[in-house]
């Protein structure tokens, strides 16, 4: 029995609605469980840009495909969910470094100004 019929047979009582994705059947993790929620099946980002690049696409080519196919996707309240899993916990690189597929970035706000309100000031309130 292949990992997609397990998750099939087990979700027939807790959300036989859920939804899979066709052609990734090896990136299936699992389901995700919510309090309240429907059980939805549960596929790795990791695994899926995989299969992609096995399938001839280069990393890049995968990474946009999922990007813009799956992830900007609205299939309802059934739709699967994607777990993105870091490789390594390291330190953040300095800010100018960062590249903004960093999808475990953590905002640094030393660098933000107080706005106050967002009413403009006048010189003389700036000056005091």
């Amino acid at each position: 029995m292949s990992r997609r019929e397990e998750i099939e047979e087990w979700l027939v009582d807790d959300n036989p609605e859920a939804l899979f994705m066709d052609g990734f059947d090896d990136a299936i993790v699992g389901v995700v469980k919510r309090h309240t929620r429907e059980t939805l099946v549960c596929y790795s980002y990791d695994k899926m840009v995989e299969k992609l690049i096995s399938d001839g696409l280069t990393q890049e080519e995968a990474v946009e495909y999922i990007s813009f196919n799956i992830e900007c996707a609205y299939y309802g309240d059934h739709q699967p969910v994607i777990l993105y899993e870091p490789l390594e916990w390291t330190p953040m690189p300095p800010m100018g470094e960062r590249s903004s597929r960093n999808r475990f970035e953590v905002l640094e706000f030393s660098n933000i100004k107080d706005v106050g309100d967002g009413k403009e000031k006048s010189e003389e309130e700036e000056n005091e």
